[in-house]
């Protein structure tokens, strides 16, 4: 695995996209300028992407500390 590989693991992403991405979206749902369903569209992308992307992490890094060492 070369040093770009991991970098960019999938892993990587899902904690970009817990710790960076649905925060900002769930934020921008707070902001008065936009319409409702803009809001409640980001809110639901943000929750959906926090809640899929949380729980595959942590199913992938259950199923790791699991396999057996070879």
């Amino acid at each position: 695995m070369s040093k770009i590989d991991k970098i960019i693991s999938k892993q990587n992403v899902r904690l970009v996209d817990v710790f960076v991405v649905a925060p900002i979206l769930i934020y921008s749902s707070t902001l008065k300028h936009s319409p409702n369903w803009i809001r409640a569209s980001l809110l639901l992308i943000g929750v959906a992407t926090l809640g899929y992307n949380g729980y595959h992490f942590l199913d992938e890094a259950k199923k790791k500390s699991e396999k057996p060492k070879q």
